[in-house]
């Protein structure tokens, strides 16, 4: 027997248990729809907050790229100049007299002691 069937054997006048019914599942229905939007609109607002994380993230990251690009041109120019002033002391170096010369021991070991006594302070 179909569930109609036995709604109909339920209520006594067959129109009074179909507009009951009827009624039912609209309220149901409309139950349904309301939740159905409630989660819709929390579902937009979520949407909306990771958007805006989005979008502070990706300003973070151009803003950091830009700052790794200034930072490696800065370390290349570094590099250059760190490059052409070894140069030009190797150069003076070979002309001086003295820089050619080798440190005594005692020098040496007086830098030394200097080191660890600065280092142990």
């Amino acid at each position: 027997m179909s569930w109609l069937l036995i709604l109909k054997k339920l209520f006594w006048p067959a129109g009074v248990g179909l507009a009951l019914l009827a009624v039912w599942w609209l309220q149901h229905m409309q139950a349904m729809q309301d939740a159905l939007q409630k989660e819709n609109t929390m579902l937009g607002q979520q949407v909306r907050q990771y958007q805006d994380q989005l979008e502070k993230q990706q300003a973070q990251f151009a803003k950091l790229s830009q700052t790794l690009n200034r930072n490696e041109v800065a370390k290349r120019i570094a590099e250059g100049e760190s490059h052409a002033i070894e140069k030009k002391l190797r150069s003076l170096q070979t002309m001086d007299h003295c820089a050619r010369q080798p440190v005594p021991a005692a020098i040496i070991s007086l830098q030394r002691d200097a080191i660890r006594k600065g280092a142990a302070d």
